[in-house]
C-alpha cells in the first residue's frame, strides 16, 4: 500500500522513518495493540489493495449540494435477511439494495456497472459501554459491490460472503490496531491515511447507524421519520447514509449535482432495488 509513495519520502527522512518504521513493525507495539502481526497482511490485501479502475463518483466536487432521501420499515429488511438464510444481516441487505439501486442509476446514465467498492464504517463500541468508557473508536471495512451481476439474490449472496469473511478475520480491529499504532509515526500515518483513503481504494462510502429503538418526541411532538446527511468528499463525490428510528430505516444521498447529476433518480432506483429483493421473499 505504502510503495507508491514512501520511496520519494524515504531519501530525505529515511532515519526517522526507518525508526518509526521498525517501532510499528516491533512485537511490543503490537502486543500493546492486543494483535499478532502476522494476521496484519492478509488484512491488507482484503482491505487495502487498490482497485485501479475509474468509477462513475470519482470527480472533483465543488461547494454545491443536493440531496435526496427515501425510506422503509426496517421489518421490510428483516423479512429480506430471514428468507435469505443463516449469516445474512441487515447491513448486508443495505449494502445490497444499494448496489442495485446504483447498478439502475448507472444504466440510465450510460455509466459502466463494473464491480464497485464501498467502505462501511464500522464503530467499536458497544450498546452497553458506560459513559466513562467513551471515545472516537472507528473503524472500516471494504466491500465490493457486484454492479454488473443482473441477478438480485446473487448480489446479496456475494456482498454477504464478503462482509462475512471480513468479520470472521476481524479486519476492522486489525485496521483500527494498524492505524492507532502508526498515528504515534506521524509521516508514516499521513502516508498510509492517504492511500487508504484514496479513489482507487473505494468508490464511495455507506454508513448505517443505529438510531434509537423507541419512539422519539421532540417539543411535546412525535418524530415521525430521522435522515441522515454525510457530507461527499473530492473524487468520493457521492456519500450515502442510513440511519434507524423506532423501527424506520431512512437511506440519504449527498452529493455535488455538478458531479453526481440526478441524485433524485438514486433514491427512485433504491425504491426499486429494494422491492426486487422483497420480491424474492
Amino acid at each position: 500500500m505504502l510503495a507508491s509513495g514512501v520511496a520519494s519520502r524515504l531519501r530525505g527522512t529515511r532515519g526517522a522513518l526507518g525508526a518509526g518504521a521498525r517501532s510499528v513493525a516491533s512485537p511490543r507495539r503490537w502486543r500493546d495493540a492486543g494483535r499478532e502481526p502476522t494476521a496484519l497482511p492478509g488484512t491488507r490485501r482484503r482491505e487495502l489493495w487498490p482497485l485501479g479502475a475509474d468509477t462513475a463518483f470519482d470527480r472533483r466536487i465543488g461547494g454545491d449540494r443536493e440531496v435526496a432521501f427515501t425510506g422503509c420499515a426496517l421489518e421490510d429488511l428483516k423479512r429480506i435477511e430471514h428468507s435469505f438464510g443463516t449469516g445474512v444481516t441487515v447491513n448486508d441487505v443495505v449494502l445490497a439494495v444499494v448496489a442495485g439501486a446504483i447498478r439502475r442509476w448507472l444504466a440510465t446514465h450510460h455509466e459502466p456497472g463494473e464491480a464497485m467498492r464501498v467502505q462501511v464504517p464500522v464503530s467499536m463500541h458497544h450498546r452497553d459501554e458506560e459513559p466513562a468508557s467513551l471515545g472516537n473508536r472507528d473503524s472500516f471495512l471494504f466491500c465490493d459491490l457486484p454492479i454488473s451481476q443482473p441477478d438480485p439474490r446473487k448480489r446479496l449472496a456475494a456482498i454477504n460472503a464478503e462482509t462475512r469473511s471480513r468479520k470472521e478475520h476481524h479486519d476492522p480491529d486489525e485496521l483500527y490496531s494498524f492505524f492507532h499504532s502508526l498515528s504515534h509515526i506521524r509521516p508514516l500515518y499521513k502516508l498510509a491515511s492517504s492511500a487508504a483513503s484514496g479513489p482507487r481504494e473505494f468508490a464511495l462510502s455507506v454508513s448505517n447507524v443505529p438510531g434509537p429503538r423507541d419512539p422519539v418526541r421532540l417539543l411535546g411532538a412525535d418524530i415521525a421519520e430521522l435522515y441522515s446527511l454525510a457530507e461527499p468528499a473530492d473524487r468520493h463525490a457521492l456519500r450515502a447514509s442510513v440511519v434507524s428510528l423506532a423501527g424506520r430505516m431512512a437511506f440519504g444521498f449527498c452529493t455535488d449535482p455538478g458531479a453526481v447529476p440526478g441524485v433524485a433518480e438514486l433514491a427512485s432506483a433504491l425504491d426499486a432495488s429494494l422491492e426486487e429483493l422483497s420480491a424474492l421473499c
